[in-house]
């Protein structure tokens, strides 16, 4: 049963591209001749900081402050490092409300990944990091899924900074063409996604239920109780 529900997140999220390509087809190709925006203008960008780790205060919060590390999910709703209310009143440290599109702009994972994430509670972000507030003419969570069908496009237009560490720059952003579909379109694309992610949080639920009572049944299995 655990390895099924884990087949089943594995199918539904390849659906996530599957109905994506189906309604859009591939962006880099944009069959529909839809009309293309620089990745620079499909909304705005916004930067992020790091506070002074030699100032303990900055540091004692329960406000999320998200790097790169935490970037490894879809939605972020919290983050490793958490900062205070006086690191985003004394610093250049910003404020950035829910439905931003989360990039990764600089450092050695750009090699190989591009990560995204959309917000979805009140963050902060470090420097290597830009949120994009979407432009009136884009839905957030068909921006992500654009670029995320994209990734191998943005790859190659990252460029090398200083110590071979790579960076997509606002120069190199400026050469990636999204397309634009009609906002109705987007916006069933959008509930779709909400559909399927969903099943997808339900599935998980299910497969770590089923952890939970496995451990407990081996638990009851080794000590004689069962």
């Amino acid at each position: 049963l655990h390895l099924l529900v884990h087949e089943a997140i594995a199918k539904l999220d390849q659906l996530l591209q599957s109905v994506f390509l189906d309604m859009f087809g591939d962006p880099v190709v944009n069959p529909h001749d839809w009309m293309r925006v620089p990745l620079t203008e499909v909304g705005i960008w916004k930067s992020g900081a790091t506070p002074s780790k030699s100032n303990p205060d900055y540091w004692n919060g329960s406000f999320p402050w998200v790097s790169p590390k935490d970037m490894k999910i879809d939605e972020i709703f919290c983050a490793q490092d958490r900062v205070s209310d006086s690191a985003l009143s004394e610093t250049s440290l910003k404020r950035i409300e829910p439905g931003h599109l989360l990039i990764v702009v600089r450092g050695m994972i750009l090699a190989h990944s591009f990560p995204t994430a959309i917000n979805r509670v009140p963050i902060a972000i470090n420097q290597d990091m830009k949120a994009i507030q979407p432009s009136p003419g884009f839905d957030v969570v068909y921006l992500k899924a654009a670029i995320d069908a994209m990734k191998f496009r943005i790859l190659s237009a990252v460029s090398s900074a200083g110590h071979g560490t790579r960076r997509l720059g606002a120069v190199d952003a400026a050469t990636i063409d999204v397309p634009q579909p009609p906002q109705a379109l987007q916006q069933q694309f959008s509930e779709r996604v909400s559909v399927i992610r969903k099943s997808r949080a339900t599935a998980r639920q299910q497969a770590l239920a089923g952890r939970h009572f496995f451990e407990a049944l081996q638990h009851r299995a080794f000590s004689g109780t069962l």
